[in-house]
C-alpha cells in the first residue's frame, strides 16, 4: 500500500485499504487511512467523516482521527466563506456564510474534543482561535489567544 501512495496511485491504495478492512475490521488505522485517501482523491459522495468516526470508535484516544474531523469541517467552512466572498448577490452570500458557520461549529466541536485528547496541541488551538473569531465568540477567542501566547 505504501508503494501505491508514494507513486500517487490512490485508486489502488484505496482498493487495498478496503481489502485490508475486510480482513481486519477492528483496525482503526485502516479506517483513518481510507478517510485520508478519500480526502486526497476528493471522491464525490464519499463519507469521509464516517471513516474517521469509525477509527475513533475503535480507538477513542485516536488524536489524529479526531483532529482530521476538525480539519475536514474547517476546510469546508473556509471554502464556503471564500465562495460567499466571490458572489455579488448579497442574499446568496449571506446564505453561504450561514452554511460556513454551521461547518465552523462542527469543526469547533471536533477541535475541542481534540484538545481533550492532547491539551498542548498548538495546531488545534490555532484552529479554534480562528473559529472562535469567525463565530464572534470573543471570550473564547481571547482565552485561546492567551493559551497560545503561554505556549
Amino acid at each position: 500500500m505504501n508503494y501505491n501512495l508514494q507513486e500517487a496511485n490512490f485508486e489502488r491504495a484505496f482498493q487495498l485499504v478496503n481489502e485490508f478492512i475486510e480482513l481486519d475490521p477492528s483496525n482503526s488505522e485502516l479506517y483513518f487511512s481510507r478517510a485520508s485517501l478519500k480526502e486526497s482523491m476528493e471522491k464525490p459522495g464519499s463519507d469521509v467523516i464516517s471513516d474517521y468516526e469509525k477509527a475513533i470508535e475503535l480507538n477513542p484516544e485516536y488524536f489524529e482521527a479526531q483532529y482530521s474531523i476538525g480539519a475536514y469541517y474547517y476546510n469546508v467552512a473556509n471554502r464556503l466563506l471564500k465562495e460567499s466572498n466571490t458572489t455579488d448577490d448579497n442574499k446568496e452570500a449571506n446564505e453561504i456564510s450561514k452554511l460556513a458557520k454551521v461547518e465552523y461549529r462542527k469543526s469547533m466541536a471536533a477541535f475541542e474534543k481534540t484538545l481533550e485528547l492532547k491539551q498542548n496541541s498548538p495546531e488545534a488551538k490555532k484552529a479554534l482561535k480562528t473559529i472562535y473569531a469567525h463565530l464572534d465568540m470573543t471570550e473564547k477567542y481571547m482565552s485561546m489567544k492567551e493559551k497560545l501566547a503561554d505556549q
